[in-house]
């Protein structure tokens, strides 16, 4: 069972923008992590997620951010293998990311599940595509991978 999270307002907006938009998302990282009920916190200050690589999907997000602030990056830019956008200006929190090249996107869409995000239907990656993630972070102990353990070891449970 997933568990409803929150995030600030303007977070929240964003992903309404994206989601009436049609960009093609899951939640990721701490917001799914809490969603599978593994973060003692369901608000969350900042958001990650991973969209579809595609030069399509990647034209709508370029398109809802140059909505509401000037950008110095294109869809070309962003669309493909292993991308990280981070949108941390003004009130806004978030990490857009793709998948790696071995990240299957629209079968991790596919095994996607649904989570409340206030009042707001969203995606949020399967639990095993979630454990996969963890795994790979926690494999490359990167900073802060301790906290990334302990996601991994409540998912795994």
């Amino acid at each position: 069972m997933l568990h409803p999270i929150s995030t600030d307002f303007h977070n929240a907006d964003l992903l309404r923008r994206l989601v009436d938009s049609g960009v093609s998302f899951v939640l990721v990282g701490g917001a799914a992590v809490a969603a599978y009920g593994c973060r003692d916190q369901t608000y969350l200050p900042e958001i990650d997620i991973l969209i579809g690589p595609a030069l399509q999907n990647a034209r709508q997000v370029i398109g809802v951010l140059s909505e509401l602030f000037p950008l110095q990056i294109t869809a070309e830019d962003l669309a493909g293998a292993k991308k990280q956008l981070p949108v941390k200006l003004l009130l806004f929190d978030m990490d857009i990311l793709t998948p790696t090249e071995n990240e299957n996107f629209p079968a991790i869409l596919e095994r996607s599940g649904r989570v409340m995000l206030g009042d707001l239907e969203v995606r949020v990656i399967g639990r095993d595509d979630l454990i996969a993630m963890k795994r790979e972070v926690v494999k490359k102990q990167e900073p802060g991978s301790e906290k990334y353990k302990r996601d991994l070891d409540c998912l795994e449970r």
